[in-house]
């Protein structure tokens, strides 16, 4: 299995059928890996009819408390156990667009992280909530502060990754229930020395369903950061 992209999922019952469709289109060799916190508007049911069509279609119903942490961790450890060579993670919403897979997968041939970002050259931040386009601004700005880094967009979360990295950081040992998670991958490939690369996206608002963002999931990445860096410090 060369690549996989994994999808946390959480009531995107209004996205998914198109989802899958065009991944598979715009990189037809690509296993699709859908991580479903069981969710109750029948997210999982859906993705599984879609199997039968797509033979590159894995769903996975991830059992005990939902969160895009958990489902994430569980996502790198599914590509890791299925032998993959690179490892990609996206939303469902549309905010991270299809089109955008396959220049990750490419630039994973000379890398061993790739970010997409909206704060190089050619990226976006096309959000229509000038608060959430500050916010993300400023925890990019924290971020890269704190760590040190060259990286531009800190924050994204359409990320690919060689498995050999992942492994090699301790990406199984790892435990945050939010998206903080991406966090603690960040940090500690900057602290491995590997190379980082971004490629430039556009980043719309979601086009269907409500966002999961809370004020929880703001605080929990702010107090994340700070506690790695602490780590650097000692």
């Amino acid at each position: 299995m060369d690549s996989i992209v994994f999808v946390p999922t959480w009531n995107e019952s209004q996205n998914i059928d198109r989802l899958v469709r065009e991944l598979m289109t715009v990189h037809p060799e690509i296993h699709v890996v859908i991580i479903d916190d069981l969710s109750p508007d029948g997210t999982g049911d859906i993705a599984e009819a879609l199997k039968a069509e797509f033979p590159r279609l894995h769903v996975v119903h991830r059992q005990g408390p939902r969160g895009r942490g958990w489902a994430g961790i569980a996502g790198y450890i599914w590509g890791l156990d299925h032998g993959a060579k690179f490892i990609v993670e996206m939303d469902a919403d549309f905010s991270h667009r299809p089109r955008d897979l396959p220049k990750i997968i490419d630039a994973l041939q000379d890398a061993d992280a790739v970010l997409g970002s909206r704060y190089i050259k050619g990226g976006k931040d096309l959000r229509s909530s000038t608060t959430r386009r500050i916010i993300s601004r400023i925890a990019n700005i924290y971020q890269k502060i704190m760590f040190r880094t060259h990286v531009r967009d800190c924050t994204s979360g359409y990320r690919g990754y060689r498995a050999e990295v992942l492994e090699t950081i301790g990406v199984r040992s790892l435990d945050r229930w939010g998206p903080a998670v991406l966090s603690d991958i960040l940090y500690r490939i900057i602290r491995e020395g590997y190379r980082i690369v971004e490629v430039p996206i556009e980043f719309p608002d979601r086009e269907q369903g409500e966002s999961n963002l809370s004020f929880k999931i703001l605080w929990e990445g702010l107090l994340n950061v700070a506690r790695l860096t602490f780590r650097v410090k000692r």
